[in-house]
């Protein structure tokens, strides 16, 4: 398992920014969606620990991160989405 999680760590630490807090807001989304109805709790541990691992990253540099919100605004504007 932990080279599982190696492996998962590598490539997120190669992804754009944007790609990065793209996946941060996905696993949070699939976190609450399964939240309730899972009970595997080694699983989440390692999401937890994954999250907190670029969480610690990002605030080295925080001047390098984009917040989320300006993330969407940016492809609402791109794409023309009201959403």
């Amino acid at each position: 398992m932990l080279d599982t999680l190696k492996v998962l760590h590598q490539k997120i630490d190669a992804l754009p920014e944007e790609a990065k807090l793209a996946l941060w807001e996905y696993v949070d989304f699939l976190s609450s969606k399964y939240q309730a109805s899972s009970e595997n709790t080694e699983s989440q541990e390692l999401v937890k620990q994954l999250l907190l691992k670029r969480y610690e990253k990002l605030m080295v540099n925080p001047e390098k991160t984009t917040l989320i919100k300006d993330l969407r605004n940016k492809y609402k504007q791109k794409y023309g989405w009201d959403v």
